[in-house]
């Protein structure tokens, strides 16, 4: 089709001489249709095609007043290491281009919203369907770290579903924070601000690793177990960004292991394997931590059948949080 050879002439390669391809006119390409997400300096835009409508692609948006010869600014980063990575679990890149002062990262779009909306739409949700979706997020981070990839974002809105129906399929998205190792380290001292699905050592101030995306991993698992995610703090209105983040620094650090049998986890309906394979994962001390190999290889994962329970309290809390949060 046209627009596919248009795409090849217009996108940027991962090379300096991607640079060159700044003068294309994105906006002879594509035609906006609506916003679908926004993050701190962001927006994600729904687009199509012109020249094929019934097609369309998200776009990050970012402002970019000043680009870097060396495709060393952000956007140009985060193409670079989505170009490397090829899974049917992780967001497929299609171009980046430049209009000043702006720059399109142009990627597949996913239609199913991020994993809690999915959910939130289903009419039934069952323990095995966030056994299957956390399988298939675990998988594309056993590939990114097997590229010396690391995310250090992943949580509940940068998993997104494939489409609204049945066997979608659940896909990684925002690689702004993702960062690649060098030689054979397995550990980037960069700093990465903490958020809810952080793990204890980056409270902790410690350097990020491998297990550190695992327990993201596991937080995401749990929260779509349960319906909620063991440490929170609640947002006080006109409160400065930073002091928020060091309430939450706070709670974390005073917190205990995660409790997988208080009454709420009891009464929730999921299974003792479910929980054993949780517990084996939210372990406070990386170096105790599964790997996200083991954790594939586990049997909880592994297994194959429908063993598990309808999660109706978790389907209600779920679609209680989706709503809250629009």
């Amino acid at each position: 089709m046209e627009h596919r050879s248009l795409f090849k002439r217009a996108s940027i390669s991962l090379t300096r001489t991607a640079t060159q391809s700044r003068g294309t006119q994105f906006h002879d390409m594509f035609e906006p249709c609506d916003t679908i997400g926004r993050g701190r300096t962001n927006i994600v835009v729904r687009y199509r095609y012109l020249k094929c409508p019934f097609e369309e692609v998200a776009a990050k948006v970012c402002y970019c007043p000043k680009l870097s010869d060396e495709g060393t600014n952000q956007p140009e980063v985060e193409a670079n290491i989505l170009k490397k990575l090829s899974h049917q679990n992780i967001v497929r890149c299609q171009g980046i281009y430049y209009e000043n002062p702006h720059c399109y990262l142009v990627m597949d779009l996913l239609a199913g919203g991020n994993i809690i909306e999915y959910i939130s739409a289903k009419h039934r949700y069952k323990e095995q369907d966030a056994r299957r979706y956390i399988g298939e997020i675990l998988s594309a981070v056993a590939y990114m770290h097997s590229k010396k990839i690391l995310h250090r974002a992943l949580d509940p809105e940068n998993i997104m579903m494939s489409t609204t129906q049945e066997d979608a399929i659940a896909k990684i998205i925002d690689f702004g924070c993702a960062v690649v190792t060098s030689g054979r380290r397995r550990t980037v001292a960069t700093k990465v601000n903490p958020g809810l699905y952080s793990a204890p050592e980056i409270f902790e101030r410690k350097e990020y690793v491998r297990a550190s995306d695992v327990w993201s991993c596991g937080l995401i698992l749990y929260e779509l177990l349960i319906g909620s995610v063991p440490v929170t703090v609640d947002k006080v209105e006109g409160e400065k960004e930073e002091d928020q983040e060091s309430r939450l620094r706070q709670a974390m650090l005073n917190a205990g292991p995660v409790d997988l049998w208080s009454t709420e986890w009891q009464e929730s309906g999921v299974t003792y394997q479910a929980k054993r394979f949780l517990r084996t994962i939210l372990v406070r001390d990386p170096e105790s931590r599964l790997t996200v190999t083991g954790a594939l290889q586990s049997q909880h994962i592994s297994r194959r059948g429908a063993y598990g329970t309808f999660l109706h309290e978790t389907h209600l809390k779920l679609k209680r949080s989706d709503e809250a949060s629009r």
